[in-house]
């Protein structure tokens, strides 16, 4: 079967910009960013220009800079309602937001889609938000590393030419998946009961905003000054 998220793939000067904020504060956000760095080798993420930012090289500026430049900006650390943080500051939040117009970002992080990001898409010209509108919550052990699989096929399936509702879509169906997975053939793996309800949980609280046909082909590449 053909895969359809092998239909787009930038080249030569139209190889556009993708952007992964990795902070790296604690251990859930470094299992996050775990997550971000298994997709490296990807054919699907190595097909763009990426600009990779870790652990303190994830400032405000550096945020901002990465927003306004790449197409789509993937973050994976911590996140609250009204804003993306690492343990050193405030990344992007209504005051900065505006850096990703005319951009798409997702971000692997707790609540922020619930205000950040209908503020971004509704006021701050942001094209479409994917994330999560309550906490992203990780078992202890994920045994069989759906909750992965669930971030790692939304991410690809947006890289490889899908809208952002199919994207968001992806996500929700692959932690729906490992919920039925943990409740029954997993059930003996250690923590399967929390891993089932957790990613029921991560299914239920998956949304985006913005303009769900969004896809990365059809977002204007920032051009250089010259």
């Amino acid at each position: 079967m053909a895969r359809r998220e092998l239909d787009r793939r930038p080249t030569g000067d139209d190889c556009s910009s993708i952007a992964f904020l990795c902070p790296q504060d604690d251990e859930n956000t470094e299992i996050v960013s775990d997550w971000a760095m298994r997709l490296l080798s990807h054919p699907l993420v190595q097909a763009y220009s990426l600009q990779l930012l870790k652990r303190a090289e994830v400032s405000r500026i550096s945020a901002e800079t990465a927003a306004s430049s790449a197409i789509v900006t993937f973050y994976f650390g911590h996140g609250e309602w009204n804003r993306l943080y690492s343990i050193r500051t405030d990344l992007l939040d209504f005051e900065n937001i505006r850096a990703a117009a005319g951009k798409l970002l997702v971000a692997i992080a707790c609540r922020s889609a619930r205000e950040l990001g209908l503020f971004a898409t509704a006021e701050a010209g942001v094209l479409a938000y994917i994330g999560f509108s309550h906490d992203l919550i990780l078992p202890g052990e994920d045994h069989a590393g759906l909750f992965e699989d669930a971030v790692r096929a939304g991410i690809l399936s947006l890289l490889g030419g899908s809208t952002v509702r199919e994207a968001t879509r992806r996500i929700k169906n692959k932690f729906t998946e490992a919920a039925v997975y943990y409740a029954t053939r997993g059930r003996n793996h250690q923590d399967a009961v929390l891993a089932s309800a957790f990613a029921h949980w991560n299914a239920r609280y998956t949304l985006f905003h913005g303009d769900p046909q969004t896809r990365l082909a059809n977002i204007d590449t920032p051009q250089p000054v010259t």
